[in-house]
């Protein structure tokens, strides 16, 4: 857990004003959603859902239906069970 402690330091850190153009999605909601697959691969899937749900919540509304948020949307779900 002191990794995402850590990881969860650097990301408040993030210049959202100053993104490079090739990383434009290296958003705080878009690593918010990375803690949500490291919370469900340590087997914590209530608080990796409630996490990917946030993380979604905070996106744009295209990236929150892209393709590519579709395992997000998944986690998202599992605490809608």
């Amino acid at each position: 857990m002191n990794a995402l402690s850590r990881a969860d330091e650097l990301v408040e850190r993030i210049d959202t004003d100053n993104l490079p153009e090739a990383g434009y999605w290296y958003t705080p909601e878009f690593f918010l959603g990375q803690r949500a697959f490291v919370l469900d691969a340590l087997g914590d899937a209530q608080s990796a859902s409630r996490t990917a749900a946030e993380s979604l919540a905070a996106m744009p509304e295209a990236w929150q239906t892209a393709e590519w948020a579709g395992r997000r949307r998944a986690l998202a779900q599992l605490g809608e069970r």
